[in-house]
């Protein structure tokens, strides 16, 4: 079985806007799923159990 590896760098040199592109659309995907799942609290009320 061949590794995808090499064809994927040749890919990469043969198209080096396209891969900008896609490596910039995927950072910006990132951002935003990042930016609507993840949530942060600094209420130590919220993040302490009134059980402890």
């Amino acid at each position: 079985m061949r590794s995808p590896i090499p064809e994927i760098v040749s890919a990469s040199i043969r198209r080096p806007w396209l891969t900008l592109g896609l490596c910039l659309a995927l950072a910006a995907l990132s951002l935003l799923f990042a930016m609507n799942r993840f949530d942060m609290t600094t209420d130590t009320a919220a993040l302490i159990s009134p059980d402890v």
